[in-house]
């Protein structure tokens, strides 16, 4: 039987030792939403999120990094600031860096495995 491995990365980045209020997969993809929609109210919509918990997440993330990453435009919505443009662009970076190492270790594991296991045709 052969088993094929799967990975699922949680990468959390923060300002300090305390990782309580870090920048992870939810402000990432509260982020990616404001960029796209130019509205962290239609973001947390979509995701079924309220937009006081949407709003509250990214306050709290933003004064664990101390930066600003979100500016409001009033009735024309929201933008990102440089600062959360300049944070979501290493957040995916290292998430597709980290993913891919963790990748990299299964294949070499797997390929091991089956120069090991080639006389039984057992994979893992």
């Amino acid at each position: 039987m052969k088993t094929i491995l799967q990975s699922h990365i949680r990468l959390v980045i923060s300002g300090t030792d305390d990782f309580s209020n870090a920048f992870g997969p939810g402000t990432a993809q509260l982020l990616l939403g404001v960029e796209k929609m130019g509205s962290l109210n239609q973001i947390a919509k979509d995701i079924g999120m309220s937009y006081s918990k949407a709003w509250k997440s990214i306050r709290e993330t933003e004064k664990a990094l101390g930066v600003a990453l979100i500016e409001r435009n009033g009735v024309n919505g929201s933008s990102l600031t440089k600062e959360g443009e300049e944070i979501l662009a290493l957040f995916q970076r290292a998430h597709q860096a980290a993913h891919n190492a963790v990748q990299q270790v299964l294949i070499e594991e797997a390929e091991k495995k089956i120069l090991i296991n080639n006389k039984n045709k057992n994979i893992f």
